[in-house]
This record gives structure tokens, C-alpha cells and sequence, in this order.
């Protein structure tokens, strides 16, 4: 075996440069041959001398390489000290089988590291994660695709709506499923309607699921869009374009409008409820959800007098407020605070934009945490990556490259068949706490194990920044310290 060879990741995979040449002589565009430590047989940063081969490596982007130490066997000394690990780690795990000799370690070779770390370990009782929710609604919707494609060609939008909710029983489904067809390609709309942006986060995260090549919709060549997007079919109200309506008010940020309907003085809740959703409906299919909830605060309904707006006219409006806004869905806004007590580790001052405030709010106070159901197999977690000025940027430009690119984990490491992204990136901040000052990179996180998984695959650049973990679960806000390891800060026990 040789221990402790200085190697490089760049990209998810491992070079040894040849001799003579170390990380300084790397630049943008330089290309060299040197040696790709293949995980196969075996898990970083433990490799086994069989799978090493000589590759062309060019290098895009200096930024992205990062030193690290590896350690390379034999595949007999891996596999002996990896089974003395099974027998210590594995028993208990609803995934073992235990055939008595050892000899078909494949799937041990992804999942268990030389140290006994595995973040696939599953009990009995472990809970259904979100990412597996949605993964199981896919499978579901799968089976119902040529029924789902007959109802659009067919213009039967009830059924369509009934199908898509019969398989969304285990994930937050939205008000209401549409299925379109545009230049020969079937999609389904989510319509959001105004909820709370921690459930536009869940929905985005649902579609984003819908985008990976082995999804069974997007092998079928279906696509799933978050929101009503404009000049979507699907409108059935009485509200026209030149239907008097109500009217815009300016709310507190400048590119925002409460929305108030005109009611009539007589109305019962429920009617003004049934006409606030019928004005909100032609809108959204007008001009898009995604642009409704980046310029409408709020929706309410009056009767006093004042002048009128016809439907057409409050369109108008929203899309030129919409003009100079990030396209992004759910909204990004920005917020922050100043030197307040009692916040989230490392989040003592902030400045940065989030697309789920019942998230970000956690961090100024935790005691929110309380009111949100964690129990639903999702959890909030943000990554702390010092940074000062001389580097901020290209710290920021590195993280946030690897932390876009879960789906990019080479083979075998990553099963793209059975792939699904364990979260989605939610904003980030420039923070600072204790003397120390960098980004926190916010994220909705859906599978929590294959999540941590992940930062493990990373180690070389979180290790490398000295980065931390702060998560938010049913369990409390608990920091880890990123590294071969996810390790309690202060602790010794790995999470």
C-alpha cells in the first residue's frame, strides 16, 4: 500500500500529477496526462492500484482544483480491512444481507468507507424521506402517462387534475394539475396559487426531480413546470380582459402590489373567496405565476368605492414591474439583519437573498423552527464556507459550482438510474459570527443521508475552506465541522 500521496480533485474525480508537476503549475487551459483514481472498488480518498489509469486531464477552471491526500491499496488489502468494517458497522442495517463469507462486496464498495462511514445505513423505522416521496409519485405518474396524454388531446382537464392527484397522495401536491401540449411536447403545470414559499420550494423541488435524464417522465419526454406559466391553456373562469376588477397598490417594496379585488357590498365570504380565485386564475394564466409572485404581495378584497382596473390593465402593470426582476422561481428576495442575539451559528450578521423565508427567518429566530413539520422527511441546512476579501469570490464561484452539480458524481459512486438530488440550493448570504466571515449557502434538503453523502464527496473542498453545517431537522439546529467525516462540532461521533 502507499499512504499519504498528494493528489488533486478536480471536477468530482482524482488525478495523481505526474512527477515534476505540482498544483502551482496548474492553470486555465493547461492539459497534462496524468493518473485517474477511479472509485470503483473502492471510496475516496482510499483507492486500489488496479482501477488507476493514465488520462488526458484539461484543466477549465483552476478554481475547481483542490488538493488532498489519498491512500491507495491493492484491491485484496482494500477488500480485507473494508470487511472487517461490514462486520462491525453493517449488522442492524435493513439493507445488509449477511451471506456468511464476503464475497460479493460490490454495493459495500460504493456505500462504506476504510473508516466505517456509511450515510446509506437505513433501520427498520427510518422515515420516508421527501426525495423518495417524490421519486415514488414519478413511478406512480409513469404508469398513467398515456391516460394523462389522451385527456390533453382529448381537453379533459378534470381528469387530468384527478389522475395527478390520485399518485400525489405522499408529497405536497399543488391546488391543481393542467397538462398542456406545445410543439409536440406534453407538460403538466403546478398550479401554486398563493401558499407559503416553503411549500413553491417543495413544488420547485418536485419539478427540478422531473428534469433528471433517468426520470421516467423525462425519458418519456414529458416536463414538469412549478407554476402556471403565461399564455398557458387551461383558464375556464368568467373574468375577460376588459373586466373591471379592482386595483394595484403599492406595498413596501418597490416592485411589489397588493392586489385588491372589488367586491360587491352584499358578497358572503365564500363568494369573495370564489372571486378572488377566479381573478388570481386569469392572471396567472396570463402572465405566468412565477412573474404573480414576484410583484403581488398579497391578495385582498374591498368594497368602498375607489376607481376600478380592468384585468387586462392590472397585466400590464405586473409585467412591466416584472421586467428588471431575477426570473427565478420561487422569487428571490433579499434579506438580512445586523449584529442580532440568539441566531443560528455563524448567522450573527447577514446580507443575502433566499427563495424560502420560512427558512431563512430560522436564523434570526430559531424558535420558529418549531412551526414547521420536519417530520415530513425534509430538513432546512445551510453550508458556512469561510471566505474573506481577497478570495471571496472564488470561494463563492467553487461552492457553489459543486454544490449545483450533485448529478455529476461519476459512476459508480452516483447510480444514475437511480438517482434522485437529495436537495435544492435556496439562496445564500454573506455572514458573519465569532470573528468569522463567508457564505452560507441555504438548501432545502430532501434526503438528509444522501445529502450528507454528498458533502462527503466533497471533503477535498469543504475540508480545504474549513466549512460547516448547520441543519435544521425535528431533531433541532445541530453545526458539524465538513470533512472525511460530518463530524459535531466539538464532538467526536460522526452524524
Amino acid at each position: 500500500m502507499e499512504k499519504n500521496l498528494n493528489a488533486i480533485f478536480y471536477d468530482f474525480k482524482y488525478y495523481l500529477l505526474p512527477e515534476g508537476t505540482c498544483i502551482d503549475d496548474l492553470a486555465d487551459g493547461v492539459v497534462i496526462r496524468a493518473k485517474r483514481l477511479r472509485e470503483e472498488g473502492c471510496l475516496a480518498p482510499d483507492f486500489v492500484r488496479e482501477n488507476v489509469g493514465e488520462e488526458t486531464l484539461e484543466i477549465a477552471d483552476k478554481n475547481l482544483v483542490f488538493p488532498v491526500e489519498v491512500n491507495i491499496y491493492t484491491q485484496k488489502e482494500y477488500d480485507e480491512i473494508l470487511v472487517a468494517q461490514i462486520k462491525r458497522v453493517c449488522h442492524g442495517c435493513s439493507r445488509y444481507v449477511d451471506d456468511g463469507n464476503f464475497r460479493q462486496l460490490d454495493g459495500h464498495h460504493r456505500e462504506i468507507s476504510l473508516d466505517g462511514v456509511c450515510y446509506e445505513r437505513e433501520d427498520s423505522d427510518s422515515p420516508l424521506t421527501y426525495a423518495a416521496r417524490v421519486n415514488w409519485f414519478y413511478c406512480e405518474l409513469s404508469k398513467r402517462l398515456n391516460e394523462l396524454a389522451e385527456c390533453i388531446e382529448n381537453g379533459r382537464s378534470a381528469k387530468f387534475n384527478k389522475i395527478c392527484k390520485s399518485c400525489s397522495n405522499y408529497i405536497f401536491a399543488p391546488a391543481n394539475f393542467y397538462g398542456t401540449k406545445r410543439d409536440g411536447k406534453y407538460f403538466i403545470y403546478m398550479e401554486c396559487s398563493f401558499c407559503p414559499d416553503i411549500y413553491l420550494t417543495m413544488l420547485a423541488y418536485t419539478a427540478h426531480v422531473a428534469r433528471y435524464a433517468e426520470n421516467p417522465l423525462n425519458k418519456a419526454g414529458w416536463s414538469v413546470i412549478p407554476f402556471i406559466p403565461d399564455g398557458a391553456d387551461g383558464y375556464k373562469g368568467r373574468i375577460k380582459g376588459n373586466t373591471p376588477v379592482g386595483r394595484l397598490v403599492q406595498s413596501e417594496i418597490p416592485w411589489k402590489y397588493y392586489l385588491k379585488i372589488r367586491a360587491g357590498k352584499v358578497m358572503s365570504d365564500k363568494a369573495k373567496n370564489k372571486l378572488a380565485k377566479e381573478v388570481y386564475a386569469f392572471i396567472a394564466f396570463r402572465v405566468g405565476e412565477d412573474v404573480l409572485h414576484r410583484t403581488i404581495e398579497g391578495i385582498e378584497t374591498e368594497c368602498d368605492g375607489t376607481e376600478v382596473e380592468t384585468a387586462d390593465e392590472i397585466c400590464e402593470k405586473l409585467l412591466a414591474s416584472d421586467e428588471e426582476l431575477p426570473s427565478t422561481f420561487p422569487p428571490s428576495m433579499p434579506y438580512g439583519w445586523e449584529d442580532e442575539e440568539n441566531t443560528t451559528p455563524f448567522k450573527k450578521s447577514v446580507s443575502g437573498v433566499s427563495s424560502c423565508f420560512n427558512f431563512a427567518n430560522i436564523c434570526a429566530d430559531p424558535k420558529l423552527a418549531e412551526d414547521i413539520r420536519f417530520s415530513g422527511g425534509f430538513a432546512y441546512a445551510y453550508l458556512f464556507v469561510p471566505a474573506f476579501n481577497e478570495n471571496t469570490e472564488a470561494v463563492y464561484d467553487a461552492v457553489n459550482y459543486y454544490l449545483e452539480n450533485e448529478q455529476s458524481v461519476p459512476e459508480p459512486v452516483l447510480l444514475k438510474d437511480s438517482f434522485v438530488n437529495s436537495f435544492i440550493t435556496t439562496g445564500f448570504a454573506n455572514c458573519t459570527a465569532e470573528g468569522e466571515q463567508g457564505w452560507a449557502f441555504d438548501a432545502f434538503v430532501a434526503d438528509e443521508n444522501a445529502f450528507y453523502r454528498f458533502l462527503k464527496i466533497l471533503a477535498p473542498v469543504l475540508s480545504f475552506y474549513g466549512a460547516k453545517l448547520v441543519v435544521v431537522n425535528e431533531a433541532g439546529i445541530n453545526a458539524y465541522a465538513c470533512g472525511k467525516e460530518i463530524l459535531p462540532l466539538g464532538g467526536t461521533e460522526s452524524n
